[in-house]
């Protein structure tokens, strides 16, 4: 029988990334059926959940999602209602267009948030490697960081985002002619990551480049 025991505290080191804490329990545990991870704060106002929705640009298809309150409480924005979730408690989000945000209530805060799209087989979340290597990087650890996203651009070919991080990376690290090529090809993809590019200081390095394309 195979299975697997961790405690989310003692056994997931979280990655900080932008200010968030979030733990990959779907990566630690190789989940393939479901999203599943973890997010804490250790002081009540610290964000927990980061603004987002769930639905794909210009869609209404994307995961539903249930987060379980852990321990500590957590201040949930709903749609721009507000609601102070305790320990013990579920907020489920069955339309991916609702925009969700979190930040901790009390002190020592956790939250475990599970995810899937209906009717549809489970897809890792092209996010996940980006988060880690973010993750990796805000650690030290950048030549993890960078192989996590040269894997990640190789396995999903057009998914911009993936290029757009790439790029800031190599940046950062003199890679100069690269993160050329891969802001580009992240503008391609994704045309957004033009205006991303203009005031991200992480390109600085390369703004003065000719082929500079923001």
């Amino acid at each position: 029988m195979a299975f697997r025991i961790l405690s989310i505290s003692d056994d997931v080191e979280p990655l900080e990334i932008d200010g968030l804490h979030w733990h990959p329990l779907r990566h630690r545990l190789d989940v393939r059926g479901f999203g599943l991870n973890a997010y804490s704060a250790a002081a009540e106002g610290d964000e927990l959940i980061e603004d987002h929705t769930e639905a794909g640009e210009g869609s209404t298809e994307g995961h539903q999602e249930l987060y379980v309150v852990l321990r500590g409480a957590a201040r949930f924005t709903l749609d721009g209602e507000e609601h102070v979730v305790p320990a013990g408690s579920l907020v489920f989000l069955p339309d991916p267009t609702t925009r969700r945000h979190a930040t901790a209530a009390a002190p020592d805060s956790l939250v475990l948030a599970v995810g899937g799209q209906e009717g549809k087989a489970y897809e890792v979340s092209r996010w996940e490697d980006r988060f880690l290597a973010r993750g990796d990087w805000a650690a030290g650890r950048r030549e993890q960081a960078l192989a996590t996203l040269r894997r990640a651009a190789e396995e999903h070919p057009r998914d911009g985002a993936t290029f757009y991080d790439l790029a800031c990376m190599e940046a950062m690290t003199g890679e100069r002619e690269a993160a050329i090529e891969h802001l580009g090809q992240a503008i391609a993809l994704r045309p957004a990551a033009r205006e991303w590019a203009r005031e991200d200081d992480e390109l600085d390095p390369i703004r003065d480049h000719p082929d500079f394309p923001a």
